[in-house]
């Protein structure tokens, strides 16, 4: 079965009651989707642009942070939309007098976040007419990153939609606060393996495990690296840490990491 709209190709979007939940959701709020790589979050993206188009019209702004990755979202947008002006910009393919004609001329904008982000600061371009704009790697939008420009300059456009993806939105509540508030996004969606409306499209995997011998550089490498641990390990076994480890592992120095630093933080300067 497959899901049917005047933009969407026929039977080209499996219906899947995950992605059409989750995209009924997108629309009514800026959202960030958070989901597994593999289940299909583009397929997603392409139901919300469409339903966009439907209702709203105007331009469609689908950022990722690639060239390879745009140029895989710009092949998937003309394979499952029935909209033809589908263009993408990247620093290297277009030249910027080329890109200003072609944003008037395009519904659907696939772009490096850098390439919008300069051409906003020089007013080839504005984000007045669009309607939604997609983050790939949503994540990505922290510090000096394009992605956060591009999103301030579209905080001041009225009835603005976003529509963030990543199958990895951060290890702490603080990191997901961050990216949504850059973003302007007020939702999140997310699906695992194991919810309920998921587990249905779940098939079990079979692992072949296929050994490969390493090249005489790679093992000299890793010999070299391994020396280096090994100091480091002499050095804090001197200090008091790491007692009875005769085999140190990337858990145990983390842990080390941290103790050092709540010594530290209470005063202790010993060592």
């Amino acid at each position: 079965m497959f899901v049917t709209h005047e933009l969407l190709r026929r039977e080209t979007v499996e219906e899947r009651a995950y992605q059409v939940n989750i995209a009924r959701a997108c629309l009514e709020r800026s959202t960030l989707v958070v989901l597994p790589t593999g289940m299909g979050k583009t397929v997603i993206a392409a139901m919300v642009i469409a339903e966009v188009l439907r209702r709203r019209g105007g331009r469609i702004l689908f950022l990722a942070p690639t060239k390879p990755l745009v140029e895989q979202h710009a092949a998937s947008m003309r394979k499952v939309l029935a909209v033809d002006r589908i263009t993408l910009f990247t620093g290297e393919a277009t030249a910027p007098e080329d890109r200003e004609l072609l944003w008037r001329e395009n519904k659907i904008i696939v772009s490096t976040p850098q390439v919008i982000r300069n051409d906003l600061r020089a007013e080839r371009i504005s984000l007045d007419d669009v309607s939604l704009i997609v983050f790939d790697e949503a994540h990505r939008a922290v510090g000096d990153y394009a992605y956060v420009d591009v999103a301030a300059a579209y905080k001041e456009v009225p009835d603005r939609l976003v529509l963030g993806m990543t199958a990895s939105p951060g290890s702490s509540a603080e990191k997901i606060l961050e990216v949504c508030g850059n973003l302007g996004i007020t939702a999140v969606e997310i699906r695992t393996e194991y919810d309920p409306d998921v587990v249905p499209y779940q098939h079990d995997l079979q692992i072949e495990r296929i050994p490969v011998e390493a090249p005489d550089v790679s093992k000299e490498i890793r010999k070299l690296l391994q020396t280096v641990v090994d100091e480091q390990v002499a050095r804090l076994k001197k200090l008091g840490f790491l007692a009875g480890r005769a085999r140190v592992t990337r858990k145990d120095l983390l842990a080390v990491g941290n103790e050092a630093r709540a010594r530290l933080d209470s005063g202790v300067k010993d060592g």
